[in-house]
């Protein structure tokens, strides 16, 4: 099929052939090199639809692929639109309406559009917990409570904290609401107020926490936690609280421990009546 190469190297035949087969597959066409038998005429048109087959078996799995990476994308995008036609056609406020969308974005740069509550219950207990280790190791490593506790315990409480994002603005916990449960701020900064927001009382970082005060002495919080950015926040409450102090009696020396080494901010707060 190929004429005039008979005489050639071997590496010349070997780059004439693969040139061919190259032209061949993909599909590209022929006009220096062409058929001459019979033979050669029935090989030839196996090899073009061969090369035709593959050539659309390639890009079709390609635009599958990058249609299965972007599908993710296009439908948290839709179900985000859908919300924000509801939220045009019941007349809510354009203000209201950035705040909606500016939270979708967060969620999606964040966490990809996924729900965390969700997203880790079908994982066996064993390896939700390993990921529950790291996704918190900060909070372990700079929050008393987790510090004194053994594995055990320490466990346990991991697995019972809750997700929960706040955005800008918005109260994490409001004054005069009683002690409901113990927040753990994994990222972003949140502000104590009270009087309604007209007084702040300094802020809190990543890696603080707050809620124990009033969740143990079962009083009505004193000031209110305001997120001043996106806060990720971990919500131990206080259902799961209760259950786990009746199952594990050491904790009320857990706590005590945690308390004795409350932040010089916390203590000062306590000094002017703040319960959090």
């Amino acid at each position: 099929m190929l004429q005039g190469i008979q005489s050639e190297s071997p590496g010349t035949q070997y780059l004439r052939s693969l040139y061919w087969a190259v032209v061949t597959t993909t599909t590209v066409g022929y006009g220096d090199i062409t058929p001459n038998r019979n033979v050669e005429y029935v090989f030839a048109m196996v090899a073009i639809l061969f090369g035709a087959s593959m050539y659309a078996f390639v890009i079709g799995n390609i635009a599958s692929l990058l249609s299965s990476l972007d599908s993710a994308k296009t439908a948290f995008w839709n179900r985000v639109e859908t919300v924000n036609q509801y939220l045009r056609s019941r007349k809510v406020s354009t203000e209201l309406n950035e705040q909606v969308q500016s939270y979708y974005e967060y969620i999606w740069t964040r966490f990809r559009g996924m729900n965390e509550r969700r997203l880790l219950v079908d994982l066996p207990a064993p390896i939700r917990l390993e990921i529950l280790l790291q996704l918190t190791r900060e909070l372990i490593d700079h929050v008393p409570l987790f510090r004194h506790c053994k594995p055990p315990l320490r466990n346990v409480l991991l697995v019972a904290l809750k997700p929960q994002i706040c955005v800008p603005q918005s109260y994490i916990t409001r004054e005069g609401e009683l002690g409901n449960g113990i927040y753990f701020i994994s990222a972003g900064t949140a502000e104590i107020v009270c009087d309604e927001g007209r007084r702040s009382h300094g802020t809190l970082e990543a890696g603080e926490h707050f809620g124990d005060l009033s969740l143990m002495l079962g009083e009505k919080r004193t000031a209110g936690v305001r997120a001043m950015t996106y806060c990720d926040v971990f919500v131990l409450e206080r259902e799961d609280f209760n259950r786990i102090k009746e199952e594990y009696r050491e904790i009320r020396e857990v706590m005590k421990k945690a308390a004795a080494e409350t932040t010089e901010k916390m203590s000062a707060l306590v000094m002017q009546g703040v319960v959090l």
